[in-house]
Parts: structure tokens; C-alpha cells; sequence
């Protein structure tokens, strides 16, 4: 056979052209990499390479040459170029994030001072309580991406998995289309999970989302649970899979299914079907690395026409008490409280709401707008200042390097440490202290209030709820 009849069809005709013009110019071959065609059909990479053969008085005699499979290493330079990109979205993950959160703190400080005093059966009351929910959800899809791409820990409790599900069910149902039926099947009793929770509601969103694209004309959609196990059996049979006790998220849709080609593919970083502009290639990638993080699996069933079904699998943890969490204004003391507060934030709308909110409920605040004028500050009041509130990074000097010499000052100083950084950043300022509190923005209001009262219970009094 010609050495033409290595390369696939579609590309044959430009390696005829480039290679001939080597041969008129009786030049060598580089290394030239090209796809070939297998005898089975399959295709592989070859790395080309040949010299001339010339005779004494420069005829073209013939050519010399070697192909080499590179298959596998083209293998591997595509994995680290899908790295490369995780690695990028995770920088620009980084310095969104900062920059959200510190919105998401403006939105959560002027809201909640908005609904002070207001009657909880307003209806305005109830509408600044859907932008508070709408940015804790604005706040998760940059914890999720940083968690992805390894630029965020993840904060893993226990949590019932049935009642989590009961919550984001009501954030899929506003994200759904009127067409689709949305059914909730949960099992009886607890699934006692330790999972980061905003994590795996961003898993059953992102699934949500992708089931609605495959439904436009209409359908169901359906998120079952289920206490099961794997054996030696099943991980035998199943190819995946450790020996143990699961909680199962069975997730059902009727859409148009998938062909065996794109199961392959589905979970690959940046592998989409839809149209360019409609997909990132990154929902179903982020599921399966926020399952994999939580020592789980995915099981996924599905042909073209039938609908996807996608099993969760998720280690069940021994049964404990798992708090209630409350992010309302309930049981937290609000009133006229007392205390010297030194707040050290760059972002001037975050100081200023932060402010804002604190001096309302009763504490002297004095702000500074850097690490070195916090520094100045509170050397000036070191006497009357209680509790300082500092973020991490900070212009002129860190928050880290702020308190050192805060604390050389007072040894009575209580600190909380704020950022809006993604983790790795934090970690570079190095050991804060044990005796400090850490907030991660954005900045919920009553929280910080709570913080506040544990380290200054002197504050409390006075107060009403």
C-alpha cells in the first residue's frame, strides 16, 4: 500500500499536497504529526519524519523515514491542557470571587437593615428575604467553581440529606419550566451525610438545569433517595465503586437521553452538545469532581430517547445530631449593645454597610480603610477598642500583620478575621492565631452579630431581641 493510504481520507488530500512539495524541493521531512488509520478502523497519532534520498549527482532517489505513535503522549498533553484551563478558571474564579462577595456583603448588609423594623408579615419583608436567598445562592456558585478547581476547601458537616433536598427543591422549581412535572420521592427517616452542603446543592441545580435543556417541549423530572450499599459483588459487576453503607440520589428526566459516544464524554471539562453560547462544558464536569471530593459515585443510564437516569452515590455517616441552621434574625440580640469596635476593611461600600449595620445596633465604630491606618487607629483608642474586625488582605499591611502589632498593644484585643479570598490565598498570610474567629464573605449580617456577642458578651446587655 502508498504511505498515503496511512492517513485518513478527510485529511489525505492536504498530506498529498504538503508532501509533495517536499519532494520537489527534495527536502526532509520534520516532525510532522498527522492522524492514521488503524486496519480496524481506529485512528491514532503518528510523529512523521523522513530524509531524502539523493543519488551522487543530486537525483531524487527516494525517501528515508520513520512514523512514531504518539498516541499516548497526545493523550497526555490533552489532559494538561484540560488542566491548564481548570488551573486558568481557577485564578479567574479567585479574583471574582473577591470582588462578588464584597457586592454580596454590600446586598446582604443593606438589606437586612432594610428589614429592621419592618413587620414580618409585609410583603416586602418576604421580597428582601427572596434577594437574601438569591445571594447565597449567587455566593455558592463561586464556592463551587473554587472547589473544583482546588482554590476553596470544602466545609463538610453533617447534614440530613432529605431535608437538604426539600430546600434546594424549592430553588429547582423556579429554575424548571412550567411544562416540566418536578416530583420529589423521598425515603423515610433520615440520610445522615457529611457533605459541604452548598456543594451538593449545586450538584442537584446544575442537574436540574441540564434535564430542563433536555425537556423543551415538556416532561418529568424526578429526585428519589434511598439508603443502599455496595458489596464486593456490585463493585465487581459495576466496575466502581468501595465496599460500604450509601445514601443514593436517584435523578430521573425524559428528555432525549444520550447515545453511548457522549456517556463517554458527558463528564469530560468543557465537553458540551449544546450550541456555542448555551453550555460551558463544565455543569456535569463539576458534579462528578464534587461527588468524587466526597468519596461518592455516579452511575449514570441513559439512550437516546429515553431520558438519563443518574445515580449519586453518597457514604453514609454514623447517625448524630445535626443542628438546625438558622441565618434569620431569630435569637440574635440586636439592640442597643455596648462595645468599641475597630472595623479595618478596603472595600469602601463593605466598610460602610458594615459600619452602618454595627453602629445600629449600639457599638462605637471606627473604621480604617488599610492594614496600616487600622494600626494607627487603634494605637490612638487601644484602651476603649474591645474587638477588631480586619480583613486578611488588605493594602499596606495584611490583616496578619496588623494584629501582631495590635496585639503588642492589648493583650485583651479580640479579633474577627474576614475575607472574600479563595483559600489559598488565606493560607499564604499564614497562622492567624487560635484565638480567632474567621467570617468567609459575603458578610452575612446576623451572623457577624452573633460572632460579635460570643467574643464581647458584655454586649449583650441591655439588648433586645
Amino acid at each position: 500500500m502508498h504511505f498515503y493510504d496511512l492517513h485518513p481520507e478527510a485529511g489525505r488530500e492536504a498530506f498529498k499536497e504538503a508532501a509533495l512539495a517536499m519532494f520537489i524541493r527534495k527536502e526532509p521531512f520534520p516532525n510532522f504529526e498527522n492522524r492514521a488509520e488503524r486496519k480496524d478502523g481506529g485512528q491514532i497519532w503518528l510523529c512523521t519524519f523522513g530524509s531524502p534520498i539523493l543519488s551522487a549527482d543530486g537525483t531524487l532517489l527516494g525517501y528515508r523515514g520513520s512514523d512514531t505513535d504518539i498516541t499516548d503522549k497526545k493523550s497526555v498533553m490533552e489532559q494538561l491542557i484540560h488542566a491548564q484551563k481548570m488551573e486558568s478558571i481557577g485564578e479567574l474564579a479567585g479574583g471574582l470571587a473577591h470582588d462578588l462577595n464584597n457586592i454580596l456583603s454590600v446586598v446582604n448588609g443593606y438589606v437586612t437593615l432594610a428589614q429592621q423594623g419592618m413587620d414580618r408579615e409585609q410583603k416586602q419583608f418576604s421580597y428582601l428575604d427572596e434577594v437574601i436567598r438569591a445571594s447565597s445562592r449567587a455566593a455558592s456558585l463561586t464556592r463551587s467553581l473554587l472547589v473544583y478547581s482546588r482554590k476553596q476547601q470544602m466545609n463538610q458537616q453533617q447534614q440530613n440529606l432529605n431535608a437538604l433536598i426539600t430546600t434546594v427543591g424549592s430553588f429547582i422549581e423556579r429554575i424548571i419550566h412550567d411544562n416540566i412535572l418536578f416530583t420529589l420521592s423521598l425515603c423515610d427517616g433520615p440520610l445522615v451525610v457529611n457533605v459541604d452542603k452548598v456543594q451538593i446543592e449545586q450538584v442537584l441545580l446544575n442537574l436540574a438545569t441540564n434535564a430542563r435543556d433536555a425537556m423543551a417541549d415538556g416532561g418529568a423530572f424526578t429526585i428519589a433517595t434511598a439508603a443502599g450499599s455496595m458489596d464486593t459483588r456490585f463493585v465487581a459487576s459495576h466496575g466502581y465503586g468501595t465496599v460500604g453503607r450509601y445514601a443514593i440520589i436517584t435523578v430521573t428526566d425524559s428528555g432525549h437521553g444520550m447515545d453511548e459516544q457522549t456517556k463517554q464524554k458527558v463528564f469530560n471539562p468543557f465537553y458540551t452538545t449544546k450550541e456555542v453560547g448555551k453550555g460551558t462544558g463544565l455543569g456535569l464536569s463539576m458534579v462528578m469532581g464534587i461527588i468524587k471530593q466526597h468519596g461518592g459515585f455516579i452511575d449514570l443510564q441513559s439512550e437516546p430517547g429515553t431520558g438519563s437516569v443518574f445515580k449519586l452515590y453518597l457514604p453514609l455517616a454514623d447517625a448524630g445530631e445535626i443542628e438546625a441552621e438558622d441565618i434569620t434574625e431569630q435569637n440574635t440580640q440586636t439592640g442597643k449593645a455596648k462595645g468599641t469596635i475597630l472595623v479595618a476593611e478596603d472595600d469602601d461600600d463593605t466598610r460602610v454597610a458594615v459600619e452602618e449595620f454595627l453602629t445600629r445596633a449600639g457599638y462605637t465604630v471606627i473604621t480604617a480603610e488599610d492594614g496600616q491606618d487600622a494600626v494607627d487607629r487603634f494605637a490612638a483608642r487601644y484602651n476603649e477598642i474591645e474587638l477588631v474586625i480586619t480583613d486578611i488582605v488588605m493594602p499596606k499591611k495584611s490583616g496578619k500583620a496588623a494584629s501582631e502589632e495590635m496585639r503588642a498593644m492589648s493583650d485583651s484585643v479580640k479579633f474577627i478575621f474576614v475575607s472574600g479570598h479563595a483559600s489559598d490565598i488565606i493560607e499564604r498570610e499564614g497562622v492567624l492565631g487560635a484565638d480567632v474567629e474567621i467570617i468567609t464573605k459575603p458578610i452575612l449580617p446576623y451572623e457577624l452579630l452573633r460572632k460579635i456577642q460570643e467574643l464581647i458578651p458584655s454586649s449583650k446587655k441591655g439588648s433586645h431581641s
